[in-house]
């Protein structure tokens, strides 16, 4: 049998970004609208979704409201993104000439389920409070549940729980800075909670 891995890779582009103004409740119900049918054309599809460009710059009213959601949507649908940039150290770009990051950057670096040893149910990150909720049911198999864990966000540490089960180990992997969950019983709605 052959597997096909395919995804939909739609581009995110607002017309504020290159028209003008700034991100409000227009663009927010735009941003809904164009998240409604990509939902339709996913389940048409049949494949998961990568959002494969969207860009702005930092300089825009409200950039981080509008990544903001866009962040929140694709964390409700499980999809991918790539932030687009071709300006090194130019106006869209996550870093300046000198290599130091932008307020865009600063966005970007976000904590994420990397692999769900099971089936993901929910995740999501708050990059204010520095809050990372997932919810999954667990498959007790050798393989963990793999969270990245930036640096950045967590340079001074971070608290982690886990409740809906006692029968798990975890450890750290400082070379890939990720989380590994290893849960030991099967069809458990675990939840994970990191600050």
């Amino acid at each position: 049998t052959m597997v096909h891995k395919l995804v939909y890779s739609p581009h995110c582009y607002m017309m504020f970004v290159d028209v003008g103004g700034e991100y409000n409740k227009k663009y927010h119900r735009s941003l809904l609208r164009w998240y409604k049918h990509r939902d339709k054309e996913t389940a048409m599809h049949q494949s998961g979704m990568l959002i494969g460009e969207f860009g702005l710059s930092p300089h825009k009213k409200d950039f981080d409201k509008y990544l903001h959601d866009i962040f929140t949507n694709a964390d409700a649908r499980h999809a991918s993104w790539t932030y687009w940039s071709s300006d090194a150290g130019g106006g869209w770009s996550p870093l300046t000439a000198e290599r130091k990051p932008t307020p865009i950057l600063q966005q970007l670096v976000q904590v994420y389920p990397q692999a769900t040893a099971g089936e993901l149910l929910s995740y999501s990150f708050d990059p204010t409070t520095k809050k990372f909720e997932m919810e999954f049911i667990s498959n007790a198999s050798e393989l963990p549940t793999v969270i990245a864990l930036p640096p950045a966000i967590y340079s001074n540490g971070y608290q982690l729980s886990i409740s809906g089960t006692t029968r798990y180990k975890t450890e750290t992997d400082s070379k890939t800075n990720t989380l590994l969950i290893y849960v030991a019983e099967q069809s458990v709605k675990v939840k994970v909670n990191i600050v």
